[in-house]
């Protein structure tokens, strides 16, 4: 009787191991890299990774690639009702391969999320470009930046944004981009900023951005490093850089409570879809870029005699009787008479529609809501009859909407015609961009309750990302 109980409760073991189901996905991840003249490198990396409902295993220790093996993190903290809760870190560097690791973070359970953020100093991670930049004049002299953010194994990141910000003495017209071209570039008093950005990024996608900048930007004394291998040879090397790997389960059974926190605002957690989002609302949800998301606001608004466009193709704001939505009410309050957006008023605007987004989120499941309105676009864009707006929204995930300016024009669908000229114009700047995605980010914190923890005491599972980066172009 005891050998059948044993080989019973080998069978439960086994039964319980083979149904362990790890899934999880990157909502967003963010990279942004600051090049002192010194030579040094700031590395401020944060992300999101959210353990999926589905899953039988919990998150509960994170390890994160470094670039080089000199990089050293300076700080580190996790999100925690809307205050960055500092996080303790130890650096380890193994066959070829420097990681971080997170093992005191609070435990990730199934449909929860944790951001993570840390800040990392490297100062070495600028190359020079070639043996012949040494025979030039130092004004002719050329560097290079080359880094890939982390890409991950088995899942796929929804928005990726990295940044290379320099100081105002960079000269842009000498920077050259050997990989490939980026989204935007801004130029202001205080520096410049080249950044890229991309969505729903493909698991196991290595995205490599090489700079190439002039040694002048530099101070004298520095001495960037050298590598006189091949670029396929530097490439292969610095491949193998770091790796994020998180470690799940190995949690008692006995954990019974847990904080629990909230997440963004596509992976709010409910029973059912938000169905009930006009264009604009929905345009929100999606986390559009602002200027996206101001013309679909004045489209509406055109529509209702509210803005006018005169015959010179400028716009005017008008006294209407109409009734307005809320956030029309908003955007006619942080505009002048000639419809240009007034600096001081649109922070206040970001943070208002997020604030209200949040409350008509409550509740519902964010996942379902995002695949409602997928559906949906689909089947208005087909329509004839449609706002407008639906499909512009519709191009715009569908990336048919040009990012470069010069470009724009080349996009004119028929049902655009009574919106031009005005559809060219631009009405956000980087700042207020940053201003907008700031006020996204912080827009669904909730407050923290109390769960239930689980999960085998034996299965463990394991989800991977790279983080690589290197010295060739």
């Amino acid at each position: 009787m005891k050998k059948t109980l044993v080989i019973v409760g080998l069978l439960v073991l086994v039964s319980t191991l083979a149904l362990a189901v790890f899934k999880y996905e990157i909502p967003w991840q963010k990279e942004h890299l600051t090049a002192d003249p010194s030579g040094r490198i700031t590395l401020s990396k944060s992300f999101v990774f959210k353990v999926l409902p589905e899953s039988t295993e919990n998150g509960t220790e994170i390890w994160v690639g470094l670039p080089t093996e000199n990089t050293k993190v300076q700080s580190a903290s996790y999100l925690k009702d809307g205050r960055l809760i500092p996080l303790t870190f130890k650096q380890r560097s193994s066959g070829g391969e420097y990681q971080v690791i997170f093992d005191e973070i609070p435990p990730i359970l199934p449909g929860e999320s944790l951001e993570i953020h840390f800040t990392a100093s490297i100062p070495d991670l600028i190359y020079w470009l070639n043996k012949k930049e040494l025979d030039k004049s130092a004004g002719e002299q050329r560097v290079s930046l080359s880094y890939i953010p982390a890409w991950w194994e088995e899942a796929v990141v929804g928005d990726l944004t990295v940044e290379f910000s320099f100081g105002p003495s960079l000269e842009l017209e000498s920077v050259q981009y050997a990989k490939k071209e980026p989204t935007w570039i801004d130029r202001t008093p205080e520096g410049v900023a080249i950044g890229y950005r991309y969505q729903n990024v493909p698991k196991d996608t290595k995205l490599n951005h090489a700079l190439v900048l002039p040694k002048s930007y530099f101070s004298a004394g520095f001495e960037p490093q050298k590598d006189w291998l091949s670029a396929g040879q530097i490439t292969l090397i610095v491949g193998i850089v770091g790796a994020f790997v998180v470690f799940l389960g190995l949690l008692a059974a006995a954990l019974t409570k847990v904080e629990r926190y909230s997440t963004p605002a596509a992976y709010i957690q409910g029973k059912e879809a938000f169905t009930s989002f006009d264009p604009v609302e929905t345009a929100l949800f999606f986390n559009v870029p602002g200027d996206v998301l101001v013309k679909l606001i004045i489209m509406g608004l055109m529509d209702k005699n509210v803005i006018k466009m005169t015959s010179s193709g400028e716009l005017k704001k008008e006294t209407t009787l109409e009734s307005l939505s809320w956030y029309e009410k908003l955007f006619l309050e942080s505009v002048d008479d000639e419809v240009n957006i007034l600096p001081d008023k649109w922070e206040e605007f970001c943070n208002k529609t997020f604030d209200q987004l949040k409350k008509m989120l409550g509740g519902y499941c964010g996942m379902q809501t995002k695949t409602y309105y997928q559906k949906k676009l689909t089947e208005l864009y087909d329509d004839p009859k449609a706002d407008p707006r639906w499909k512009v929204l519709k191009d715009y995930l569908d990336k048919k909407i040009p990012e470069k300016k010069q470009e724009a024009r080349g996009y004119q669908p028929a049902y655009l015609e009574p919106y031009f000229p005005f559809f060219y114009f631009s009405f956000i700047n980087s700042d207020m961009e940053a201003k907008r995605r700031a006020a996204f980010t912080g827009a669904f914190i909730g407050k923290s309750g109390t769960g239930h923890g689980g999960g085998s005491s034996c299965a463990c599972a394991c989800a991977c990302a790279c983080a690589s980066s290197g010295g060739c172009t």
